[in-house]
């Protein structure tokens, strides 16, 4: 047996209507979503989403989210310390003079990357680590390929693309630490 409810809204009672006739008539904004029902057997009116949305599920535990990614807050800006700045700073520049060392530098700030993530955790400079510590893995990956087939003459194309994507990353790092934003 379907069952009927009176409506309270904008300061008139309407109906009776039916769930189906309720449904349509927020669906299509004709029913204010703060609007009260009532219906036989209720000791009191009850906002409508309560009577129309099913109850949510009562859990007795939530399943171990192995595979999602932490949702990272990062922390005002004025609260990191100016010597971690500074430190990433310096690791930046070591990166972008890499390519004039043969990337001796670059290991230099791979390293500094390293140690300074745990500091830097939950806030922007933890977003330059990462970046600092993909470049250096990526590079070198590409890098070993790239030599690997100089002899066949494509590895000089990939060397040259290479450079330049190490050159836009150092640039773009540079640029967002002196904005102090995350990366």
């Amino acid at each position: 047996m379907e069952r009927f409810y009176l409506v309270y809204a904008d300061g008139a009672q309407r109906g009776p209507y039916s769930v189906s006739q309720l449904e349509n008539f927020l669906r299509n904004g004709e029913l204010p979503a703060n609007s009260m029902v009532w219906t036989e057997g209720m000791a009191d009116w009850k906002p409508i989403d309560s009577v129309l949305l099913p109850p949510a599920p009562q859990m007795s535990s939530a399943p171990v989210a192995t595979q999602m990614k932490p949702v990272v807050a990062f922390t005002d800006p004025s609260a990191i310390k100016e010597t971690d700045y500074t430190f990433m700073v310096v690791a930046h520049i070591l990166m972008g003079v890499a390519i004039l060392t043969g990337g001796f530098t670059a290991v230099i700030a791979l390293i500094m990357a390293y140690v300074k993530r745990e500091d830097v955790r939950g806030t922007y400079l933890e977003s330059h680590c990462k970046w600092l510590i993909e470049t250096f893995w990526w590079s070198l990956g590409i890098s070993i390929l790239g030599a690997m087939l100089l002899g066949v003459l494509i590895g000089v194309p990939i060397l040259f693309g290479l450079m330049l994507w190490c050159i836009y990353r150092v640039v773009m790092g540079g640029i967002r630490i002196s904005e102090r934003r995350a990366l």
